[in-house]
């Protein structure tokens, strides 16, 4: 009766295991691409108030100073297959930081911001299959962070603070 057991024991683990594998190679063929082109069925009004809620969230974000990193943006450029990402930083913060503190701040920020979307979807699973195991952050993941300043007439400009690409950030 033992030996029958262990045997059940092993074929299950053996079926698991096949299951599992299947499972994987079946999420690394799921593209962005095609996720980008699924539409998802939303009414106007809910897009709106969706859209309504998201720009009422960042704007109280961008106005709080403890928070100097804000998302601005996400979209998927097709052609690159990534996910691109544009991120607010506070004038006032970048002008108190030093260098390494923005370095730290800024790799920290990228890191987090390109597991955002596939941590979103919580379980969606084939929303989360486009972040297929293997496949770090840096190869379908861009990040622009910008700031506001002012230009020698006054007028309000938008000035390019770093870049996250291939996993590396380039500060300017």
């Amino acid at each position: 009766m033992k030996q029958s057991s262990k045997t059940s024991l092993f074929v299950a683990a053996l079926v698991s295991l096949v299951l599992g594998v299947a499972l994987a190679v079946y999420a690394q063929s799921v593209s962005m691409a095609r996720l980008a082109e699924d539409k998802a069925g939303i009414s106007k009004m809910d897009w709106i108030l969706l859209n309504t809620r998201v720009h009422v969230l960042e704007q109280a974000l961008k106005d709080d100073l403890a928070v100097p990193l804000v998302a601005t943006a996400y979209s998927f450029d097709a052609e690159k297959q990534q996910v691109a990402i544009s991120v607010f930083v506070s004038p006032a913060w970048l002008g108190k930081a030093d260098f390494q503190a923005v370095n730290k701040a800024l790799s920290a920020r990228a890191l987090a911001l390109c597991v955002a979307p596939a941590l979103a979807q919580r379980g969606e699973y084939l929303a989360s299959m486009m972040f297929a195991p293997g496949k770090p952050p840096k190869d379908y993941c861009s990040i622009r962070f910008f700031t506001h300043s002012l230009d020698r007439l006054g007028n309000l400009t938008v000035r390019d603070v770093a870049l996250y690409e291939a996993g590396q950030l380039v500060v300017k």
